[in-house]
């Protein structure tokens, strides 16, 4: 059977990998943010000493980007959109 027949079990679900894409399309295509905020709040980036991406050194920006972004999802979903 062809692979485009087969049912898929992750079927209709969102994955992490695919929140990602959205939000960071959403935060950068439609609320204007810019990619470097984006990227710094959904990447898992390290540095060279290996340790984790400090997200508190522009905690500010971060906090306004996420709560523009949850405002939207959530007027989508009462919207029905």
């Amino acid at each position: 059977m062809p692979a485009r027949l087969c049912p898929s079990p992750l079927k209709n679900r969102l994955l992490v990998i695919g929140l990602q894409a959205m939000a960071r399309t959403l935060l950068n295509e439609v609320l204007r943010e810019r990619s470097g905020l984006i990227e710094m709040q959904l990447a898992q980036i390290v540095d060279p000493n290996g340790l984790a991406h400090n997200r508190t050194v522009h905690l500010a920006e971060h906090k306004r980007m996420m709560v523009k972004w949850s405002a939207t999802q959530t007027n989508d979903i009462f919207e029905g959109d």
